[in-house]
């Protein structure tokens, strides 16, 4: 099924053999509080007038540190997932990503896309990856990626500030 232009077409892929965070809550809280070079985990951003505050359920993990490129106006996101403790998986499960960038006019825009994902609610760890499609988008930029379960503004897991580039 082919999407229009400008329309978000997000998939999600399961990948064979969910890789495991493999990490007890106190690792994954000192990952997400060092980052990495090109990632960082804030515990809130404002997005214009409005704040976004990182969710308590599950935590996510950018596959690799790296900037994440957009090819063929498709930007790929491999990201890890994980049921914090005592918690469960919501139902339905959206991923998001927040960002400013360029649009074709060159004006600045803050821009969300939003789709649900379907997720084994027995899972307590998985791996995914998310497509974006980003033909209206160029330049480099960071988003802001994370999960909720319907209401972009109240998300269910740790926010994710990752560094974007568009490579012709």
């Amino acid at each position: 099924m082919k999407t229009k232009a400008a329309v978000i077409s997000i998939l999600l892929v399961l990948l064979v053999g969910a890789i495991s965070l493999g990490q007890d809550s106190e690792s994954i809280n000192k990952k997400l509080e060092k980052g990495g070079k090109h990632w960082s985990a804030p515990n809130k951003v404002s997005v214009g007038n409005d704040h976004i505050v990182t969710g308590k359920k599950l935590w996510i993990l950018p596959e690799e540190d790296r900037v994440f490129e957009i090819k063929k106006s498709k930007l790929s996101i491999p990201f890890n997932w994980q049921v914090q403790s005592a918690q469960k998986v919501p139902s339905g499960v959206f991923v998001s990503i927040f960002f400013q960038a360029r649009n074709a006019d060159g004006e600045i825009q803050w821009n969300n896309l939003s789709k649900r994902i379907e997720v084994n609610k027995d899972a307590e760890k998985m791996t995914y990856q998310a497509q974006f499609d980003m033909e209206k988008y160029s330049g480099e930029f960071e988003v802001i990626f994370y999960l909720h379960a319907g209401n972009y503004f109240e998300p269910e897991s740790n926010l994710l500030r990752l560094k974007v580039k568009q490579v012709k």
